[in-house]
């Protein structure tokens, strides 16, 4: 794996890929994508975060994934047609590149690296919902919490000089 500025050459191709298409901004909070909406499209954050949320049959919303700069909204819309199942919002100031997804799908085909970069982003996001799966099964909240702040580190975490792992976690 090659890096340049940053980033690996995977990426590097995603970001010039989606440079030809049109630029979307977002403000805090702001719905991106909205539960059920057509998704003929990806978006690819080129700034900011984004919380994919679900709606609880008691109506509460319910965080279920938090995407960063260079991540996709959402990737598997590129292998089904159905209309989103979850709403996007903002977590803060972003920006996305919005492409069709059959271009998406052709350029993704035509790269065997970008297919294996896309393939070890799902493994490692399959690896957080299976553990939050097991955390939950065992019915043990100090699970729960354990395997929370684990995936926080994983996801966000700064490692120092000692290659201890820092994670900021704002308590609402």
């Amino acid at each position: 794996m090659c890096i340049m500025n940053g980033m690996t050459k995977e990426q590097s191709g995603l970001e010039e890929f989606f440079r030809t298409y049109p630029e979307l901004s977002f403000k805090k909070n702001d719905i991106i994508v909205e539960y059920a909406e057509s998704t003929n499209y990806i978006l690819y954050i080129n700034r900011g975060e984004v919380r994919q949320v679900d709606i609880t049959a008691t109506g509460n919303e319910l965080t279920l994934n938090v995407l960063k700069t260079g991540a996709f909204i959402s990737l598997p819309w590129v292998f089904k047609t159905d209309n989103s199942l979850f709403s996007f919002r903002a977590n803060n100031s972003v920006v996305v590149r919005k492409a069709p997804v059959a271009d998406v799908k052709k350029f993704v085909e035509g790269n065997s690296e970008v297919s294996l970069e896309i393939l070890k982003r799902v493994s490692r996001g399959l690896d957080g919902v299976l553990l939050r799966l097991g955390a939950h099964m065992g019915h043990q909240a100090a699970s729960s919490v354990r395997v929370e702040l684990y995936l926080e580190a994983i996801r966000f975490g700064r490692p120092d000089k000692e290659n201890k792992t820092t994670v900021s976690i704002l308590v609402n």
